[in-house]
């Protein structure tokens, strides 16, 4: 076996790791939006530091960020033969995306709930105002995360599903799929800014409905592509596409 081929299948194995984590994205969707703890008040987000509902949570997230990040780098090696400067864009649009969660998350779980806990023990009156000033400082930047992410994560939407588009039926209908995912998610970064009751419901469809199913989409359109059962080509190619790795003149 020459050096071509050992790339070749070292690669596969990698993207049959990225469909994996694709897959696995669903369960760790799935669990984020079921967990629920209470924190509607100043008070009761206090005592979210100890909440195991809460923390669970949050170290989900960092998982989901991870399995997040390499499949969709996997995407991006299997489009890359339809639009390398879309496939370039997206993947930097998802690192975006869970650098800025991770940042967050880390955030939530280190430095508020710090805050959180000395707020208890403290009985000083001017150590209090100082912490709250600080618990509502770092919830107003968590805000401006959440839409740095949802940015990303939009833009990535929108840049693989273009590149897909051109592909064959298969990579045809995940395009439209990504493309409505970002449109969802794109109202989700809008809402923020002029809220709206119908587009608050259209986000949560997406988020604990549509965003699992398309996520399973993205693993088994992968797994089909590896097999040979999907393209990977622009439309006007006449060659099969076998591997998305595979160099011309190779044996």
């Amino acid at each position: 076996m020459n050096q071509v081929q050992v790339d070749i299948q070292n690669e596969k194995r990698f993207l049959h790791l990225a469909a994996a984590s694709a897959f696995a994205t669903v369960i760790t969707t799935i669990a984020i939006h079921q967990i629920s703890y209470p924190a509607g008040s100043f008070e009761q987000s206090l005592q979210l530091y100890q909440n195991k509902a809460y923390l669970a949570q949050n170290w989900i997230i960092l998982l989901h960020c991870l399995l997040v990040l390499v499949s969709m780098l996997g995407v991006a090696l299997m489009i890359r033969r339809m639009s390398t400067p879309l496939a370039i864009f997206g993947l930097l649009f998802f690192a975006l995306f869970v650098f800025t969660e991770w940042e967050r998350t880390l955030g939530n779980l280190w430095h508020l709930n710090g805050l959180r806990k000395r707020y208890i023990a403290t009985t000083d009156v001017e150590a209090l105002q100082f912490l709250r000033y600080e618990l509502q400082y770092r919830l107003s930047q968590s805000n401006v995360q959440f839409l740095l992410f949802t940015l990303g994560i939009s833009l990535g939407n929108a840049s693989y599903g273009m590149a897909l588009i051109g592909g064959n039926k298969l990579d045809r209908l995940l395009g439209a799929g990504l493309l409505l995912w970002a449109g969802c998610t794109s109202i989700a970064f809008v809402v923020d800014f002029y809220p709206a009751q119908w587009m608050d419901k259209i986000v949560q469809a997406c988020s604990k409905i549509y965003q699992p199913l398309i996520r399973f989409a993205i693993g088994y359109w992968m797994l089909k592509t590896i097999q040979g059962g999907g393209s990977g080509r622009r439309r006007d190619e006449k060659v099969l596409y076998r591997h998305p790795f595979k160099r011309s003149g190779g044996t």
